[in-house]
């Protein structure tokens, strides 16, 4: 009798060589992934802080062609008017008009989102002459 020995098939190599692959694929993508997360995090702040930063420019200039007489010295809460102000999320936009020593009046607006996290303060500035010039 040829007894022959039995050849045991080697289906733990496969399987190793197929843990490896998915575990290198694992640390590969995973971290992919949560970067573009934050990436897009990122971008929709800098977006909407660009929308906030349009909207102040605009109101700024409004206030500044004499709109700012219309409140007293002091904090006061300022809607935004612009349609984009829609697509904001919640905040708060607050006009402060402070006369200066020197002469002529100080405005500060300043928009606040209600969530802390959500991102930073943004604020714009001018002073405005105290009298109306006459051309």
């Amino acid at each position: 009798m040829n007894a022959r020995p039995r050849r045991t098939p080697n289906h733990g190599n496969v399987q190793m060589d197929l843990i490896a692959a998915i575990a290198v694929l694992a640390i590969a993508i995973l971290p992919l992934g949560f970067g573009i997360l934050h990436h897009r995090t990122l971008v929709r702040d800098a977006t909407t802080r660009a929308v906030v930063l349009e909207l102040l420019d605009g109101e700024m200039e409004v206030l500044a062609a004499g709109e700012h007489r219309s409140f007293q010295a002091g904090t006061h809460p300022y809607p935004l008017t612009g349609a984009a102000s829609q697509n904001l999320p919640p905040g708060t936009c607050l006009l402060t008009r402070a006369p200066q020593p020197q002469g002529g009046i100080e405005l500060h607006l300043e928009w606040k989102p209600t969530v802390a996290r959500a991102m930073q303060p943004v604020r714009r500035s001018i002073l405005v002459a105290s009298t109306p010039t006459t051309r």
